[in-house]
């Protein structure tokens, strides 16, 4: 089964890492003080997809799942797909609809389950290709999760992204 992503333009591509441009898109985004670390999030996240919104409206299922760090708690994000331009409302006071505003990304895939010590070892892996590249980050590194929970670890295809400031980014290839 295949799910609608954001959209990008491929910019450069290695053996480890992409370099791509990313369009604006809508996403869905749980934030809760009360729960750090986003434990709730993607059963809230799935509750506002299957129609507990404001419109009672399903909403197709989309990829990735965004997880990234602020401060000390987590926040969790479903893309919202291209054809919905006005969102419903949430009900839950946990999320909110907001605009990526797109942006040059910094990509690199690694296969298997997510962890936070997962996410931390490829987080450092790009951090190096950025030192190497000198490509700037201007933003928080980001989790990108792919597959349905039930995929089988060793199929899944999980990325870690950084946006960069474009004036640092040369297509050396």
């Amino acid at each position: 089964m295949s799910y609608e992503s954001p959209n990008y333009e491929l910019l450069m591509k290695k053996k480890n890492f992409e370099v791509r441009r990313y369009f604006p898109f809508q996403i869905v985004q749980y934030d809760n003080p009360e729960d750090p670390e986003s434990n709730q999030g993607f059963r809230t996240l799935f509750q506002y997809i299957g129609s507990k919104n404001r419109e009672n409206q399903k909403i197709p299922m989309t990829t990735p799942v965004l997880k990234r760090k602020e401060g000390d708690r987590n926040r969790m994000a479903f893309v919202v797909p291209r054809d919905i331009k006005d969102p419903p409302m949430p009900l839950n006071s946990n999320l909110e609809i907001s605009t990526v505003p797109g942006g040059v990304y910094v990509v690199h895939p690694y296969r298997g389950s997510h962890s936070n010590i997962k996410f931390e070892n490829h987080k450092n892996i790009l951090k190096n290709l950025l030192e190497e590249r000198h490509y700037r980050p201007v933003g928080p590194f980001i989790s990108a999760f792919y597959n349905p929970p039930f995929t089988p670890p060793f199929l899944r295809h999980n990325e870690v992204l950084v946006e960069i400031d474009y004036e640092s980014f040369e297509p050396v290839y």
